[in-house]
């Protein structure tokens, strides 16, 4: 598998570029407001201009970025004794958005002796208000890779608290192979006493979503291969299995 596309250090960058756009609205109009261009120049120029570009230009750029890497592979990484899944470009597009949405109020207001920080009864609560919700959303983005991890032992969910999943307590029955458009999957653990379900992040991973779930099919129904986790040849034995067996043969 090719090395990790870097899709949220990009999107933090481009990201960067656009609060700096969004935020420097404010001085671009006072300094080339009505008074020097005249109203229509100046609400194109000064305002409309920097607000779309500071909107369009970080997801335009980060939309090239991703399309170049918009084939995810059959493949895992091979890392520390484990298999794992990485996280999609799908993160990088929700740190833009949401931090965009963190700072669309400015953090500054016209006073008497220019630019000072924002005092408006209004708009600051409302500023700190996206900042949080959108500081959150940019925090569970940035949420540690990778978003699965397959070892001998567990399937880990990745995110700020992993989830260890014994592959001897997933649900068999609920091992269906992928059909064609599936987003959502589920694995369901039993444990004494217990039965919970897990949500399978296959639309954040960066991995061919019927790969993955045959992959963890795959292990569920042989334990015999699971010792090998983690190994250049256990990877190279598993994507010849999922290439060439029928997907409803690699869980059976």
């Amino acid at each position: 598998m090719s090395p990790l596309p870097p899709f949220r250090q990009v999107a933090l960058c481009l990201l960067a570029v656009g609060v700096l756009l969004r935020q420097a609205q404010p001085f671009l109009w006072e300094a080339y407001g009505p008074e020097r261009l005249g109203y229509p120049d100046a609400l194109f120029a000064a305002f409309l201009l920097p607000l779309l570009a500071a909107l369009v230009l970080p997801y335009a750029a980060y939309e090239w970025f991703a399309h170049r890497h918009r084939s995810r592979p059959a493949s895992f990484l091979v890392r520390d004794g484990g298999f794992d899944a990485p996280v999609s470009a799908l993160a990088g597009r929700r740190i833009i958005m949401f931090g965009l949405l963190a700072f669309a109020v400015p953090v500054t207001e016209s006073g008497d002796h220019g630019r000072q920080l924002l005092t408006d009864r209004l708009m600051l609560p409302l500023g700190v208000m996206l900042l949080l919700v959108g500081g959150t959303m940019v925090t569970d983005a940035l949420r540690p890779g990778p978003i699965v991890r397959l070892t001998p032992d567990h399937l880990i969910l990745g995110g700020w608290r992993r989830t260890r999943v014994p592959w001897d307590a997933v649900a068999r029955g609920d091992a269906l192979p992928p059909a064609p458009g599936d987003t959502t999957f589920y694995v369901r653990e039993i444990q004494p006493g217990r039965v919970r379900w897990h949500n399978l992040p296959v639309d954040l991973s960066h991995v061919d979503t019927a790969f993955l779930v045959a992959a963890v099919h795959h292990y569920t129904f042989h334990p015999e291969h699971r010792p090998a986790v983690g190994t250049e040849s256990e990877l190279r034995r598993l994507r010849q299995v999922c290439a060439t067996a029928d997907k409803s043969q690699v869980a059976t």
